[in-house]
């Protein structure tokens, strides 16, 4: 079993940071071919269409992971009924609200007071689509697999979405089209998830009984949740639309997904210790757990330390990607760096609160920090521009992760740091260094921050290795071997 859930994780790992990649490369082909105005836009439009469907989905993009497995061995009859009712209702829902607000769309850009008109409405037209496709990819999961999942959502939209959007960028030079290829892409992508279901026997039987209100009882709940969440990651990008100019907009975007990057780690330790910490808990191995969450903690820590003094040294670089950049965009990057950081060096906190049976002091967090969240950005976005926008997610990021880490160590009794070995602290050390001294080798641009960044992690990384590791670094590759 071990080995099955460790062969899952890596595949989903895997496709994860392929669509990221894909979709960072996205943002720059935007900007590159159109310019950050553009992508000020696409950002605002794909924001609110995204945030406008988690009311569409009411939940059932959860339900399905949790109901399939249930009913499969059960009865092929009510698996078919869930997934039928789990995908149909969001699309129906959604297409009654995209209806409205492409009625009343003159009256949202008054008050919205950004994006054009144009994108706005495909936006809105597109928002069938884009709940279908997100219940569905969810749906392939509840059938315990990943690889559909990762080859529908990372493979196919998030691919061909960015081959449309070069074309669209550089070729026809027009945001229209980017908008279209996108859902396009999606609208693809949505009919491999379908299949991918009929070919997982999701389709192959009759819908009969399978108590609609016992799935919606369970994912109502979840709505407030998944909206206040969204609010905490997206409240940035919906005032900064209707305060700032949309070229400012498009910085704070190629700069917010430049400091994302930084999470790739934990999205590694995430997509392996949720199961394994729930197995441990379960069976009251509360040090072991505590082990493991320690040690996982303390590699993400060191490696989001190194990884966002990089992207401060070199921000201006990396930024260059995207055009030329300004020096509030890398102001912007070094803030929402140190932002990100904190996130990631708390660890998996939030699955630990949640596995400890504390899903409801998870949900008033996140319901606590959206509302932090918001003020703080209409607040500071008055008065500091997108500059008071990465002020106010960092200041958010900080409080949502140290409220959290006091509730593992309250609640779970769960220590969430121990000291660093001395090995791993020199290691840092000298690969920040390293950082700072080829800052004055005769390269320049993109390619010296692409050479600082192989340089710093090979001293990083040979440094650990010639120092050698803690006894209880190898916990983790015991328990998933």
């Amino acid at each position: 079993m071990k080995k099955s859930i460790f062969q899952l994780a890596s595949i989903a790992l895997i496709g994860g940071i392929v669509g990221r990649g894909f979709r960072y490369s996205l943002d720059v082909v935007i900007s590159r071919g159109l310019g950050p105005d553009a992508l000020g836009v696409f950002t605002f439009g794909l924001v609110i269409s995204q945030f406008v469907i988690i009311f569409s989905r009411l939940g059932l993009d959860q339900a399905v992971q949790k109901f399939i497995p249930i009913y499969l061995d059960e009865s092929p009859e009510k698996t078919t009924g869930v997934v039928v009712f789990s995908i149909g209702t969001p699309i129906l829902l959604s297409t009654l609200i995209s209806s409205i607000l492409i009625l009343n769309l003159d009256m949202l850009l008054s008050i919205l007071g950004s994006g054009q008109r144009n994108i706005l409405f495909i936006f809105f037209a597109g928002l069938p689509i884009l709940a279908g496709f997100e219940v569905a990819v969810n749906a392939t999961k509840g059938f315990k697999e990943t690889k559909y999942a990762v080859f529908g959502d990372n493979i196919v939209r998030s691919g061909l979405a960015l081959v449309l959007a070069y074309v669209s960028s550089f070729i026809y030079n027009d945001l229209v089209a980017v908008v279209i290829g996108y859902f396009a892409a999606t609208t693809i992508g949505l009919f491999v998830m379908l299949f991918s279901i009929k070919s997982l026997g999701g389709f192959n039987s009759k819908p009969t009984t399978f108590e609609p209100r016992k799935l919606l009882n369970f994912s109502l709940p979840l709505v407030l949740l998944a909206a206040g969440g969204r609010l905490v990651s997206w409240a940035d990008v919906m005032i900064l639309g209707v305060y700032v100019s949309n070229v400012e907009l498009g910085w704070y975007q190629a700069a917010y997904q430049t400091s994302a990057l930084l999470l790739i780690v934990l999205h590694a330790a995430n997509s392996i210790f949720p199961a394994l910490a729930s197995d441990l808990y379960e069976s009251g191995q509360m040090q072991k757990l505590q082990q493991i969450y320690n040690t996982t903690t303390k590699w993400i820590a060191l490696l989001s330390i190194l990884g966002c003094m990089y992207l401060i040294v070199f921000s201006n670089d990396i930024l260059s990607i995207f055009g030329e950049p300004t020096t509030q965009a890398n102001n912007i990057l070094s803030i929402l760096a140190v932002g990100q950081m904190i996130s990631a060096a708390v660890g998996p906190v939030g699955y630990l609160l949640v596995m400890s049976g504390n899903e409801r002091v998870e949900t008033a967090n996140t319901i606590i920090v959206a509302t932090i969240n918001i003020s703080l950005n209409i607040f500071f976005v008055q008065t500091h521009g997108a500059l008071g926008a990465a002020i106010a997610t960092g200041i958010s990021f900080t409080i949502y992760n140290f409220i959290r880490l006091i509730q593992v160590w309250w609640l779970a009794q769960i220590k969430p740091f121990s000291l660093f070995n001395p090995a791993s602290v020199i290691s840092l050390v000298l690969a920040l260094v390293t950082l700072a001294l080829v800052v004055y080798l005769p390269l320049d641009g993109v390619f010296l921050a692409m050479v600082a960044g192989f340089l710093t992690l090979s001293v990083f990384a040979l440094s650990n290795y010639i120092l050698g590791f803690e006894e209880k670094d190898r916990v983790i590759l015991e328990s998933i071997g």
